[in-house]
């Protein structure tokens, strides 16, 4: 097992399981690649074991720390 995000830079994907959470930032403690496992904690503190396909990593914020350009001619 792989200890993985030290923020929470993951988002819970699922509806089917924890419907209430789809969408709510999270990060991956544990990953245990032989059964695509997860523990995933919410920012809540809640935590879950559940497969990696139920979360997936948010874009990192492009306008942190920079203005925006104007686009077009």
């Amino acid at each position: 097992m792989i200890g993985m995000s030290p923020e929470f830079d993951h988002i819970w994907w699922w509806r089917t399981r924890l419907p209430e959470r789809k969408g709510q930032r999270c990060r991956i403690l544990v990953r245990a690649k032989r059964m695509n496992s997860v523990l995933v904690e919410f920012e809540d503190g809640f935590r879950v074991v559940t497969s990696r396909y139920a979360v997936r990593r948010t874009r990192p914020d492009s306008t942190a720390g920079a203005a925006e350009e104007p686009r077009g001619p």
